[in-house]
């Protein structure tokens, strides 16, 4: 992620990931505790990861990350999920398409719907095993009562 901001000057930038800290003047810190950072770089070193920046005071910021994505590989294949299909329900396209490009990277089928009624309508095609990955805050018909009918219809 990168932005336009003020970046962050030389003397914070050791302490940028230590929980608690907040930089910038005044009504800056209003809008945070200082554990965003914190909290993100410990996730990616318990996913097997990294995190880290460059700054350009008075520039910008660029965060990075990285993860081992072959530990949820792994995981897949011990919950016996191997080359199954995957639904996925997103009403934000960019979220779809980005678990769908997981899927297909993978090697899994997978339909994507961005309307709740769309799959509802079509949940006699749909296999049985499949994974549903879905978005809870959906117009219209929420994903809790997708996942309530899906459970109904299943069991």
């Amino acid at each position: 992620m990168k932005d336009t901001g003020v970046g962050i000057s030389l003397e914070n930038q050791p302490k940028i990931f230590q929980a608690h800290q907040t930089f910038g003047q005044g009504q800056m810190n209003k809008y945070g505790n200082g554990l965003g950072l914190n909290l993100c770089k410990n996730l990616a070193t318990m996913m097997g990861g990294n995190m880290g920046f460059e700054s350009t005071p008075y520039v910008s910021t660029e965060f990075w990350f990285t993860v081992k994505a072959d530990i949820a590989k792994e995981e897949v294949k011990e919950m016996g999920i191997r080359r199954k299909s995957v639904i996925i329900l997103d009403d934000n396209p960019m979220n779809a398409g980005v678990l769908a490009s997981y899927a297909k990277k993978a090697n899994i089928a997978y339909k994507t719907f961005t309307e709740s009624e769309a799959l509802l309508k079509c949940m006699d095609e749909l296999d049985n095993s499949s994974v549903c990955l879905i978005d809870l805050y959906m117009p219209r018909v929420d994903g809790f009562e997708v996942a309530r009918r899906i459970r109904e219809k299943y069991e």
